[in-house]
């Protein structure tokens, strides 16, 4: 279901952007021509995907349920799993005996 910006939010978030950008000594972004608009478009999205993508690699979740198949344990009865996504913070020795 899509988000409804009230009018008073939307002049909020433009007036918020427009600070940021002055911040960064650019103009503000209604003052842009269409071109501009879209490279700056495509500017903030690669940075809040950067911003997204190290959230998920340093935050740890749950399973939130137990794997659908059964698998052999390894011989020492130990078995590695991550912390987080692609194990950047390292991983936990789990038993189960």
């Amino acid at each position: 279901m899509a988000y409804r910006w009230t009018i008073k939010q939307t002049a909020q978030f433009k007036e918020d952007r427009d600070k940021q950008r002055k911040s960064q000594g650019l103009c503000p972004f209604d003052a842009l021509d269409e071109q501009a608009k879209k490279v700056a478009l495509e500017a903030q999205k690669a940075e809040l995907l950067k911003d997204t993508e190290q959230d998920l690699i340093l935050t740890s979740w749950s399973l939130g349920r137990y794997p659908l198949q059964i698998y052999i344990a390894p011989y020492s009865g130990f078995i590695e799993l991550p912390r987080n996504h692609l194990s950047s913070s390292g991983f936990d020795r789990v038993s189960q005996v």
